[in-house]
C-alpha cells in the first residue's frame, strides 16, 4: 500500500511539474508560441507543436505518458504497464481538479 501510495504522489508531482509549473513553463511556450509561416513543411511543424503544447498543458495527458514510462523504467503497482499509464492518468485528472478547486 505506501509503495502504492508513493508511486501516485511521486507521478502526480511530475505530471503537476510538466503541466502547471513555472520550472516547465518555458518548455511549454516553445511548443505554444509556433510561428505560423507560409510554406507547408512550415505549416506541418506549427500543427505539431501546437499538438505537443496542448498535451503538455492536460494532466491527463500528460499523466498517461509519465504512467507508462514510470511503470518501464521505475515501479510498476500493477505488474502491466498499460494499466500503470492509465492508472496514473485517472489519478492525475482527479487529483488535478481536486486541488485546482480547492486553491
Amino acid at each position: 500500500m505506501q509503495n502504492l501510495l508513493l508511486w501516485v504522489l511521486v507521478t502526480f508531482g511530475v505530471t503537476l511539474g510538466i503541466t502547471v509549473s513555472d520550472i516547465f513553463k518555458p518548455v511549454r511556450k516553445l511548443f505554444t508560441n509556433s510561428l505560423q509561416c507560409c510554406g507547408e513543411e512550415e505549416e506541418n511543424n506549427s500543427k505539431i507543436k501546437a499538438f505537443i503544447g496542448t498535451l503538455l498543458k492536460c494532466p491527463m495527458c500528460v499523466g498517461f505518458w509519465v504512467g507508462l514510462f514510470s511503470g518501464i523504467f521505475w515501479f510498476s503497482p500493477t505488474s502491466y504497464v498499460v494499466a500503470d499509464a492509465f492508472l496514473c492518468s485517472a489519478t492525475c485528472w482527479i487529483l488535478h481538479k481536486y486541488f485546482s478547486r480547492a486553491f
